[in-house]
C-alpha cells in the first residue's frame, strides 16, 4: 500500500469540516457546535476541531484528506481476521438473504400465530388448538421460525461482538471508543457511534443476550423435536423460557437503540441520515399528502385543508436533506452495491 505522510498544519479546520462534516456543520461556529454541552454537537465539534483528526497514524482520517496511510498501532492479526470475516458477512449476498429472512419471518410467524389461536379449518376435534394435523404444522411453523432467527443471530453476531468490544473499550489493540468514532478509532458520522457510551453498551449487551438465548432456543428445540415432547415437561419448560427471552431481548435491544437514534436526529435532522421512525413518519405524511391532493380536485377541500397542503409542501421543500460527503467504510467493499437504503452498522447489527 502507497504511504502518504501527512502534515497536521495543512489540514485546517475549515478543510475538515468541509470534506467530512455536513455543510451545515461546515458553516457553524465552534459556539453553535456546542451550544448545550449537548454529546452529539460537542463530539462533532471535537471531531472538526482537535488536531488528533488527522495525523499520519490513522488510515481513513488520512484518505478523507489527502490519501491512504497507516493505522497507529497498526491492525493485527485478529482485527485483519475479524475484517475479513465483517467484510464476507457484508456481501450482498448476505444482504438479500437478510431481506428474504425478514420475508419468511413474517409469513411463517402469521401461520405459527393463527395456528396458535385456533384460527385454522384443518381440523377441529378435540378442539381446534390440539388436532391433527394442526399440531404438526404448529409444530413445523415454530421450527422454521426458530431457524430462521437462529440464521441472523448467527450472522450479526459477529458485528454485535465487534460493537461491544469496541465500546466498552476491550479492542486489542485499544482504539479510541469516545462518542462519534468508529471500530477504528476514527471519526464516524454514522448516528449509532453518536449515541452515548454506556446507552450503547446496555443496547450492545440486550442484543448480545438475544444470540445467545436463541442459540440455547435452537437447541432445544433439538432436543424435544417433536410437537409432544415440546408440550410435555420438561420440553414446555425449556423452549418457551429460551423462545420468550430471546423475544424480550431482541425487542427491548431494537426499540431501545430506534429511540436513541430517533433522538439524536431530532436534535440534529441536518446531520445525520433519517432513523427507521423518521422515515415512517416521513412515508405516512407523503401518502396522506397524496390523498388530500388527489381527493380535493374532486370532491373540494376546506380552507383548512388547503393551507395544510401548502405548508407540508414547503415544510417538506426546508426538510431535505443537505447532499453529505459519505466517509469510506472500511469494511465494505468498494464495489458492493448496498440492497438497503440504511446506514450499514444498524443493517448488520440486524443481519441485513
Amino acid at each position: 500500500m502507497n504511504t502518504a505522510s501527512i502534515n497536521d498544519s495543512k489540514a485546517t479546520k475549515e478543510e475538515i469540516l468541509s470534506r467530512f462534516i455536513p455543510e451545515t456543520l461546515s458553516n457553524s461556529s465552534d459556539a453553535d457546535l456546542e451550544e448545550g454541552g449537548d454529546v452529539v454537537s460537542s463530539s462533532l465539534a471535537t471531531t472538526a476541531e482537535s488536531s488528533n483528526v488527522v495525523t499520519g497514524s490513522t488510515e481513513e482520517q488520512a484518505m478523507r484528506l489527502h490519501g491512504p496511510v497507516s493505522l497507529e498501532p497498526p491492525l493485527s492479526r485478529s482485527e485483519e481476521l475479524r475484517d475479513e470475516l465483517l467484510r464476507f458477512l457484508d456481501h450482498p449476498f448476505f444482504q438479500v438473504m437478510g431481506i428474504i429472512v425478514l420475508v419468511l419471518i413474517i409469513l411463517s410467524g402469521a401461520f405459527f400465530f393463527f395456528l396458535l389461536l385456533g384460527w385454522q379449518t384443518l381440523c377441529d376435534t378435540p378442539s381446534r388448538t390440539d388436532c391433527e394435523p394442526r399440531n404438526t404444522c404448529f409444530n413445523i411453523s415454530i421450527q422454521l421460525l426458530n431457524g430462521l432467527f437462529t440464521y441472523m443471530a448467527m450472522e450479526s453476531m459477529p458485528w454485535r461482538c465487534t460493537q461491544f468490544l469496541h465500546v466498552a473499550g476491550g479492542s486489542c489493540p485499544y482504539r479510541r471508543n469516545d462518542v462519534g468514532y468508529d471500530i477504528f478509532g476514527l471519526p464516524s458520522r454514522e448516528i449509532w457511534y453518536h449515541i452515548p457510551k454506556q446507552r450503547r453498551i446496555g443496547i450492545c449487551v440486550c442484543l448480545l443476550l438475544n444470540c445467545i438465548t436463541q442459540f440455547s432456543n435452537q437447541a432445544t428445540r433439538i432436543v424435544y423435536p417433536t410437537f409432544d415432547e415440546a408440550n410435555a415437561f420438561p420440553g414446555n419448560f425449556w423452549t418457551n423460557v429460551f423462545f420468550v427471552s430471546s423475544m424480550w431481548f431482541a425487542a427491548i435491544g431494537g426499540v431501545w437503540m430506534l429511540y436513541e437514534e430517533h433522538v439524536i436526529h431530532k436534535e440534529h435532522p441536518n446531520v445525520f441520515a433519517p432513523s427507521v421512525i423518521m422515515l415512517i413518519n416521513n412515508y405516512v405524511r407523503r401518502r396522506n399528502y397524496i390523498i388530500k391532493r388527489f381527493l380535493c380536485p374532486c370532491c373540494g377541500c376546506s380552507a383548512e385543508i388547503k393551507g395544510e397542503l401548502q405548508g407540508n409542501s414547503s415544510e417538506n421543500d426546508q426538510r431535505r436533506r443537505p447532499e453529505m460527503v459519505e466517509p469510506p467504510d472500511h469494511v465494505s467493499t468498494p464495489h458492493h452495491e448496498h440492497a438497503l437504503p440504511l446506514e450499514r452498522t444498524n443493517a448488520r447489527l440486524w443481519a441485513l
